[in-house]
């Protein structure tokens, strides 16, 4: 079983690494880049969280011990790290929808980050 270290990694597996801009965030749309990543991948898994929100494709996917299949229906899915995870586009039907990535070092939003200066 594959396993995802970073999300650099993950998305050098689908063969769209260059559209990464953040190295604890990435969202992009299926459409955009259908042409280059596989249609099958799996089991892997990641060390960072996934949000899928596909719809009109054809796909069997599992995430842990859950099956299901997306039958040209909208579907959102969501897997956490360290999820068993497997998906089949099936022929003839073209992924459309987002994919959001994030590590958990994206949602420990510091102080000094987002400092908010008021003044009087």
């Amino acid at each position: 079983m594959d396993k995802f270290k970073t999300i650099q990694d993950y998305l050098r597996a689908l063969n769209i690494a260059h559209i990464q801009k953040h190295k604890a965030f990435s969202i992009n749309k299926l459409e955009d880049d259908s042409n280059e990543t596989p249609n099958k991948l799996g089991p892997y898994k990641n060390n960072f969280f996934e949000i899928v929100f596909s719809k009109n494709d054809s796909a069997k996917v599992a995430i842990g011990t859950t099956n299901f299949k997306t039958e040209n229906k909208n579907s959102l899915s969501f897997s956490a790290p360290n999820q068993s995870i497997s998906f089949d586009i099936q022929d003839g039907s073209k992924a459309t929808g987002y994919v959001v990535l994030f590590t958990l070092d994206f949602l420990n939003f510091s102080d000094s980050l987002y400092a908010v200066s008021y003044t009087h």
